[in-house]
């Protein structure tokens, strides 16, 4: 008994349809509490966000959505790039444990500096739509080792994310293989 190869890939695709929901698991949730903010350079030079946030003993990034076409949560976490005179729109995390610590700052040579906010989330959260003008990189603060340390993992790509929406794209391929050898199949 011979198959033919369509209704192998019609199978294929039939089984791998529950893939497609697979991406939705990184679309990032609306927090209960976001804080909205902008961020400005008001620097000559080109500069690269992180917001990061304190919890207890904890630094984490408070990034969930920017205002910048196209977002792809996957890809970045935090580095945000800025070009002189630009503004960001930011929403991030807040609640009453989690305290707005600073603005990690990194230029093209890869200095890092802050811009101290040192604010309870919720705070930042009344005030919405808050602005922080971050200047010359020289006249910020240096890093502390627990920022810098958090700012530079946050660059990493997110290789698990990036998989799990590769294979959502499974099915849409498998199907149009289905289609291309149904239609290129010989007429018996």
């Amino acid at each position: 008994m011979r198959v033919n190869n369509h209704w192998v890939l019609l199978l294929t695709f039939i089984l791998s349809l529950p893939l497609c929901c697979l991406p939705l698991l990184y679309i990032p949730a609306a927090p209960p509490f976001a804080a909205r903010f902008q961020v400005s350079n008001a620097g000559s030079e080109p500069i690269y966000i992180t917001p990061v946030g304190q919890s207890g003993d904890q630094s984490r990034v408070l990034l969930r959505v920017f205002d910048r076409f196209p977002y792809i949560p996957l890809f970045k976490k935090g580095d945000l790039r800025l070009a002189p005179g630009e503004t960001i729109g930011i929403t991030s995390e807040a609640n009453e444990d989690l305290t707005f610590t600073a603005i990690a700052v990194r230029d093209d040579a890869g200095n890092y500096r802050q811009f101290p906010v040192d604010q309870p989330s919720v705070e930042v959260a009344r005030r919405q739509d808050a602005e922080f003008t971050i200047g010359p990189l020289e006249s910020l603060e240096p890093m502390t080792p627990g920022l810098l340390l958090t700012a530079v993992n946050s660059q990493d790509r997110n290789w698990l994310g990036l998989s799990v929406v590769v294979a959502g794209l499974l099915p849409p391929v498998l199907l149009a293989g289905w289609i291309w050898a149904f239609v290129r199949r010989p007429k018996e």
